[in-house]
């Protein structure tokens, strides 16, 4: 045993050594505490990547799937430029650092800097957030949230920031240009993609389609604010001067911390209607340079295609695996409902498995959560009952799927009347199945669900 009393943390750590696996155990003594009375801490050493520059704050940035990336929290201080720490602390902790234990967002005593203790990805996120936010003028609508688009550098800003806080698809799909939206959708090259490329005013129905709803674009703008987060970004300026041979186009130069190049040109396109060239809508024209053109698009067909192609065990019933690789570890809760609907379409399902997966699809748009996919939700509902439910079941899964929809549809007493059924019905292990997870939705009722089911 080694006293590492009145030692500087800095001193501690290097004191902390051995294999990765092996476990150190420390006594620690809490504030006002008797020395008498120390509590015991394990740590288990593990190998971390992190780069030589890490007292900066500079993270690796290797691709995410080939990346070994500590969770280990980081900390970080970003000097500003032109707002207030208190202007952008709250924002930085409600929709990036998230507050979690552990993290947190400060400003400091003169209200000139801000700092950050999170893992890289989130500091990776938060300096791209400080970077386009730091400026004099506002990315939003004093009167709502909409993002402004009406200048080439509001334009790049604004994207960037919905790329740092991971807003919604609807929202980063409305600040993209159609030839983005085509490239993300499969790199078509039909003759409305043709004119449009070749400077023409875009056809209303192609331009409608590309900026509704269409298979696998969720995803494709998931891996797209995924790879422009790559990097933090560090510096964003407009070039002088714009390009007018096919289409006008204005240019910004961009920087990152770690991206293979020093500086990067992206392209800001203004929108083109019947009256013209518009000068007051900018459009955000620009795939991450460090992707393969399609692979956002093509690696999404390809991954759902696997996926489908499971048999119902694995795609419904196993961690990790068919629906659960979209909701449970990326996070992409209506793309996963859409596939559990394609699967849906599979012959020679039974009963049960298609109870399952409607409930399943449910699930995965309640923990979405917007208003059409709570909609959607409720539907699904409807088709995961049992009729009738079998009497062999050791559980009340009908009552479960109406606690469920219950608490979707904000009845209070219908939940609560489900639940005592629950209470009484058969026992699984000695516990009426389900009845934690209903008793969870009552004690967080008016919560969204994805809080209320998980907490």
């Amino acid at each position: 045993m080694v006293s590492l009393d009145g030692m500087a943390l800095s001193d501690v750590v290097k004191r902390l050594r051995g294999e990765p696996g092996s476990v150190v155990t420390l006594l620690v003594v809490p504030a006002g505490q008797p020395a008498a009375n120390p509590v015991p801490v394990k740590l288990t050493r593990e190998s971390l990547l992190l780069l030589e520059r890490e007292a900066k704050g500079q993270l690796l940035t290797n691709p995410p799937m080939a990346r070994k990336v500590s969770s280990m929290p980081v900390q970080r201080t970003f000097p500003l430029r032109h707002k207030l720490g208190s202007d952008l602390v709250e924002e930085l902790r409600r929709v990036v650092v998230a507050e979690r234990s552990g993290y947190s967002a400060n400003y400091s005593d003169d209200n000139q800097s801000i700092t950050i203790i999170a893992p890289p990805d989130v500091l990776t996120r938060a300096q791209t957030f400080i970077t386009v936010t730091d400026w004099p003028d506002p990315l939003r609508s004093l009167n709502g949230p909409t993002y402004l688009t009406d200048t080439v550098l509001r334009t790049a800003r604004s994207v960037f920031h919905a790329c740092a806080v991971e807003a919604s698809a609807e929202t980063l799909s409305s600040l993209l240009s159609l030839r983005v939206l085509a490239e993300l959708r499969g790199g078509e090259k039909t003759a409305e993609y043709q004119n449009y490329m070749m400077g023409g005013i875009p056809d209303p129905a192609w331009e409608k389609a590309l900026r509704g709803d269409w298979p696998g674009k969720r995803e494709a703008l998931q891996r797209f604010v995924q790879e422009w987060n790559r990097y933090p970004l560090k510096r964003l300026t407009e070039e002088a001067g714009l390009a007018l041979g096919f289409g006008v186009k204005h240019f910004c130069s961009v920087s990152f911390e770690g991206a293979p190049e020093e500086f990067y040109r992206i392209t800001i396109e203004p929108d083109r209607t019947e009256r013209g060239t518009s000068h007051d809508t900018f459009f955000f024209s620009e795939l991450p340079p460090w992707s393969k053109p399609r692979e956002l698009a093509t690696n999404t067909a390809n991954a759902n295609a696997a996926l489908l192609s499971l048999p119902y065990q694995q795609f419904d019933q196993t961690p990790h695996s068919g629906w659960r690789a979209l909701a449970q570890d990326g996070g992409l809760f209506h793309e996963a409902a859409a596939l559990i609907e394609a699967y849906l379409s599979h012959d020679g399902l039974g009963t049960d498995q298609r109870v399952n997966l409607h409930f399943h699809a449910a699930q995965c748009l309640a923990f979405a959560g917007d208003a059409k996919s709570v909609l959607d939700a409720l539907g699904h509902l409807k088709q995961a009952r049992y009729s009738p439910e079998p009497p062999d079941v050791p559980l009340r899964w009908n009552d479960y799927v109406e606690a469920t929809e219950a608490f979707l549809k904000g009845d209070l007493d219908a939940l609560k009347a489900a639940r005592e059924r629950i209470a009484a019905g058969p026992r699984l292990n000695g516990t009426p199945a389900n009845l934690d997870v209903v008793d969870r939705l009552i004690a967080r009722f008016g919560q969204p669900y994805r809080d209320a089911y998980r907490s």
